[in-house]
């Protein structure tokens, strides 16, 4: 006889599929039958908040995980995944509090001390040096208890020979990540490199699959855990092991704690520093990270490439560019596409300062979470709190496809960037869209990265120094529709030709810096 507590684990099983079937609403009332069947099914409390998470219900969610909390409040994986959700709405004071709740209980919890670290980079009040020991105390908790195992390599010290180059990440698929590493892998020189990639992603895509063109040994290590792979990168005799993940979800930082390659660098999927004393490099460049300061606030060694620290591999499907809105609106529309945790109660003042400067313009925000009445809510309060009304803030929850997410695009006259925390993807694409982008330049990488991509295309003069100049550079770009109209016709063909889009310059520039690092350590007296 099929016991209650049978048939709450076999619905447990059922959700679960689903859930991996993208099927969420219907995974949802399945989690909902297991605890018909067991309220005290923990697994099941956990993963429907996760699955309505997923949904975007985020007030649904936060009351699951508070809920689960009230029977168990000893789990640190529902702190950690409340924070994730209030991070994910930009409510960074509380979703750093949940984070911090989750390593009072759990401190070995790597996953959540880098949320943390990843939340501390959104906040506008936290400076360089108080960043910087943050990150470092990452190697405290950590890093001391992966030591490396070996300080030894068997890999041949000839410094001129074919180096194996591996790149580790969660995100080579349908993800911001793979429109920087795309055109990258296949140009790298195989004469001189061979290209390893080991995924972390679960579910490959269509994305995944031009990804893999370009590499010569793909492995697929989802689900692998840190020992295991830590013996395949060794019995690959990797040389240089590139880590593309930093402090963002899915990381494996834990293994670099470990060394198992020789040279160990961090770029571009994280805005700072990971703290680890075993990663030996940081490829940036000179303007997202000026020689000096910036130096000061790194574990590791920066490696500052000529052309910028990105490669854009533009959409293959993007939509056409459209003529510029306002001139058949009759208002300017402004907008921002980026993640809620980076527009700070800050970028909304300076927002509202242009609101105001050009009357009857609007915002156009897009995020997932804008699905969520509360969320709206809560961003249309902080606008009111500046004078501006409703009805000039407009949003847009979600696309299902990359197409139809850049033909958003065409509804913006003129993006405006986010800070400290600076988009990278949304400036690119919006960009690609002929959308100029107008920014504050700061004082950190995540505030920077906005100037190195204009810089590039020889529009740094939409960068702003200071909140009084954005709002000046975003009024005389608006109050010129001819060059406004040119800017945005042009936009396009001036990246294509740039060598921000340029992968081959880019890879020799890499290669020349992951040929200096490999010339570095060989002439050690050990490796």
């Amino acid at each position: 006889m099929t016991t209650v507590y049978g048939n709450a684990d076999s619905f447990f099983e059922q959700a679960i599929k689903l859930r991996s079937d993208g099927l969420l609403a219907e995974a949802a009332e399945k989690f909902k039958k297991v605890l018909s069947a067991d309220p005290n099914h923990t697994s099941a409390l956990v993963e429907l908040g996760n699955t309505l998470y997923s949904q975007a219900l985020m007030n649904d969610a936060i009351e699951q995980y508070r809920a689960t909390l009230r029977l168990n409040p000893h789990l640190a994986v529902v702190y950690n995944n409340l924070g994730i959700v209030f991070q994910e709405q930009g409510r960074i004071d509380e979703a750093i509090a949940e984070y911090q709740r989750a390593l009072e209980l759990d401190p070995g919890y790597a996953m959540a001390h880098s949320n943390l670290l990843r939340c501390l980079n959104f906040h506008p009040a936290i400076d360089n040096a108080n960043l910087f020991e943050a990150h470092k105390s990452f190697e405290t908790l950590h890093g001391t208890l992966r030591r490396p195992q070996t300080r030894t390599f068997p890999n041949s010290r000839d410094p001129h020979r074919q180096l194996r180059i591996g790149y580790i990440s969660p995100d080579l698929g349908n993800h911001s990540v793979s429109y920087f590493v795309t055109s990258v892998f296949p140009n790298h020189d195989r004469t001189t490199f061979k290209v390893f990639c080991y995924s972390d992603r679960g579910k490959e895509d269509e994305s995944t699959e031009r990804i893999k063109q370009g590499v010569d040994v793909w492995r697929k290590t989802a689900g692998m855990d840190d020992d295991t792979l830590y013996s395949l990168i060794r019995n690959d005799a990797i040389d240089i092991l590139v880590d593309l993940a930093g402090h963002t979800g899915g990381n494996r930082l834990p293994l670099f704690a470990m060394r198992p390659a020789p040279v160990q660098v961090t770029w571009l999927g994280y805005p700072n520093t990971t703290g680890l004393s075993t990663m030996d490099y940081r490829v940036v460049d000179d303007i997202s990270d000026p020689p000096g300061e910036a130096d000061l606030y790194h574990s590791e060694t920066l490696v500052r490439l000529p052309n910028g620290f990105l490669c854009f591999d533009p959409p293959a499907k993007a939509p056409a560019v459209t003529s510029l809105p306002m001139l058949r609106n009759g208002f300017v529309t402004f907008g921002s596409f980026n993640a809620l945790a980076k527009i700070t109660d800050e970028a909304i003042a300076l927002w509202s300062r242009i609101l105001t400067r050009i009357p009857d313009s609007r915002i156009l925000f897009k995020n997932k979470c804008l699905f969520d009445e509360s969320t709206r809510n809560r961003l249309l309060g902080k606008f009111a709190a500046q004078g501006i009304s409703s009805h000039r803030v407009m949003m847009t929850p979600f696309t299902m496809t990359t197409e139809e997410h850049l033909a958003c695009y065409g509804h913006l006259d003129v993006s405006l960037d986010t800070f400290p925390y600076n988009g990278t993807t949304t400036t690119c694409e919006s960009l690609w869209m002929g959308v100029p982008v107008v920014g504050l330049v700061g004082d950190r990488h995540a505030s920077r990265v906005t100037a190195s991509i204009l810089t590039r295309l020889g529009l740094d003069s939409l960068v702003g120094k200071d909140v009084d100049e954005c709002v000046e550079i975003a009024a005389y770009l608006v109050g010129r529709s001819e060059l406004l109209s040119e800017l945005r016709t042009g936009l396009r063909q001036k990246m294509r030709t740039s060598r921000l889009c340029d992968g081959r310059i880019f890879v020799h520039e890499l290669e020349t810096g992951c040929r200096m690092m490999w010339k570095m350590l060989v002439e050690q007296p050990v490796y």
